[in-house]
């Protein structure tokens, strides 16, 4: 009758520790190693100056952000200016813009023309370029 053995070997055992502990140090030694190696040579490079042939210029820097925060309260403001304020589109053609909240008080009022409609006296023509014919009242 067999039965299990209840020792384990330890040859196995040792190496494969041995082996698990050489790839973590590995893995720690070889990026550190390598980092301190880019310092030392990227340093060194941004020391010298890069030379352009006469008579070049360097090209023009893209132009980043300097306050991202400032710039999108600034384009929301003038965004509602525009949306709350008259002002004429067209005059030839007697195309007006007109404040949001006026022009949906006359489109939910039925005041808005059709396109296809010229506008009559005291009205004001409807410019959306989303709206086709037959789709206003």
């Amino acid at each position: 009758m067999s039965h299990e053995k209840d020792v384990m070997a330890t040859r196995p055992l040792v190496w494969g520790s041995a082996v698990s502990l050489l790839i973590l140090v590995l893995a720690w030694a070889v990026p550190t190693a390598m980092e301190g190696w880019l310092e030392a040579n990227v340093a060194s490079l941004r020391e010298e100056p890069i030379e352009m042939p006469a008579g070049r210029s360097l090209p023009a820097g893209p132009r980043l952000q300097v306050n991202p925060d400032r710039d999108i309260e600034r384009l929301r403001a003038a965004e509602k200016t525009h949306l709350a304020s008259y002002a004429w589109v067209d005059p030839s053609a007697g195309v007006v813009r007109i404040p949001i909240d006026r022009a949906m008080q006359m489109v939910a009022a039925g005041q808005m023309p059709a396109e296809d409609d010229g506008p009559e006296a005291g009205q004001v023509p409807a410019t959306g370029q989303d709206s086709q014919k037959g789709d206003t009242p």
